[in-house]
């Protein structure tokens, strides 16, 4: 799932770079993001794991920063949730990018 999610961000570069790769990844369990921070701050629950991802996009590398967070439903069962993300500025622009397109499809 977590890397259907980046392969949505990458689609948005695929006219410049049709094939982009894994470069590395680098597990950081206990180590929180900023967005898992502040969320945590007003009240949400911090991520169960972390992974920093390194795409390289034809020549050029992108970070996504993966939050993994589980919980218990109503019914009792575990549910999962992904958060994957690109770093930068141009990560937070590929984010509003995609943010649009999805909602303008009625995703």
């Amino acid at each position: 799932r977590d890397f259907k999610v980046k392969m949505e961000y990458e689609a948005l570069h695929f006219s410049k770079c049709p094939n982009p790769k894994l470069a590395r990844f680098q597990g950081k369990d206990g180590i929180y993001s900023l967005k898992a921070k502040v969320a945590n701050f007003f009240g949400a629950p911090l991520p169960f794991d972390r992974h920093d991802w390194t795409i390289d996009r034809c020549g050029t590398e992108v970070t996504y920063i993966i939050d993994y967070y589980d919980w218990t439903d109503e019914n009792g069962e575990t549910e999962y949730f992904i958060d994957a993300r690109p770093t930068g500025i141009s990560g937070l622009l590929d984010r509003f990018r995609l943010a649009a397109k999805n909602w303008s499809s009625g995703e």
